[in-house]
């Protein structure tokens, strides 16, 4: 009875292993297969993100990549100087966010302040409609440009007077302007202006250096600027001043010996003068000797 009972037992205890074992595959089994979903819906977020970003459209030049979205750049304003120079960072804006034609002029028109602002408002109010080429020929010709003498002038006479930083910063905003009015300037102007311009302590270190590019020139004027400030910074040693005079400094009071000398010459080099000397002297002693009335009765006595 026992033994039907522990086979019984035996087998039910079979039968729930088996149930469980059979339970843990399948959840398996479910596990790989959400992971294989998973893994294939990242693959295609993955691609969409992909082809959403750019997209390579075909043109003359060849393969160009046009956004999707519109790019968080600044819109370059315009005060009414330096006209053209505007309207190259108009047109940059234009080709890189793929601003339509139609638009240009009112994304323009809404960045123009100042006098250019006062201008366009009697400009548009007589054209009632112009189109982007028309108005950069009308803005260029109204606005005068900076291009002028007065440029040329101002960059042959541009001398370091700060630092070097702010020597550069002002060369190369007039390098810019030259090179807008005359593109084909050679480097060698550039770096020789450049040198030129430079403190003389600092001219002549960068010129014997023949540097071939400005960079070159900036690095070594730099370089000597530094080796300059090491030094001032270097404190001076101290220098001890010599008080001990060339001459040893006479002891005791001794009197001049010279006198002494002098009076030797006076009672043996010169007997005329000894001679006086001791007739002075025994004259001397005879007219303080003179006995007094007392002792003269003393002596009668």
């Amino acid at each position: 009875m026992e033994i039907n009972q522990n086979n019984q037992l035996k087998i039910i205890l079979e039968q729930q292993l088996a149930s469980q074992n059979q339970k843990i595959e399948e959840i398996r089994a479910e596990q790989q297969n959400m992971f294989e979903k998973m893994m294939e819906l990242l693959e295609k977020s993955s691609h969409n993100e992909n082809r959403s970003s750019s997209e390579v459209i075909g043109n003359e030049g060849g393969d160009r990549t046009a956004f999707k979205f519109l790019p968080k750049l600044e819109f370059p304003s315009f005060n009414g100087s330096n006209p053209r120079n505007w309207v190259k960072k108009c047109t940059r804006y234009f080709n890189l966010c793929k601003i339509p034609e139609n638009q240009k002029m009112d994304v323009a028109s809404i960045h123009l302040t100042g006098k250019a602002e006062v201008w366009f408002a009697s400009y548009i109010a007589v054209k009632k409609r112009v189109e982007w080429d028309d108005f950069i020929i009308d803005v260029c010709g109204r606005f005068k440009e900076e291009l002028d003498s007065k440029l040329v002038e101002e960059f042959n006479k541009l001398n370091q007077i700060g630092t070097i930083e702010e020597y550069l910063e002002r060369f190369e905003e007039l390098k810019s302007l030259m090179l807008q009015k005359t593109p084909v300037l050679p480097d060698d102007y550039f770096v020789d202006s450049f040198v030129g311009g430079l403190k003389p302590h600092l001219k002549a270190f960068v010129k014997a250096l023949k540097p071939l590019t400005i960079d070159d020139a900036v690095q070594f004027a730099r370089l000597q600027e530094e080796s300059v400030q090491a030094v001032r910074d270097t404190p001076k040693a101290q220098v001890t001043r010599n008080t001990t005079g060339l001459l040893p400094t006479p002891r005791g009071n001794t009197s001049f010996k010279g006198g002494s000398a002098f009076s030797d010459y006076r009672s043996h080099g010169n007997p005329q003068n000894s001679t006086t000397d001791s007739t002075s002297s025994s004259s001397s002693t005879a007219r303080s000797f003179r006995p007094t009335k007392v002792f003269v009765g003393i002596l009668s006595a």
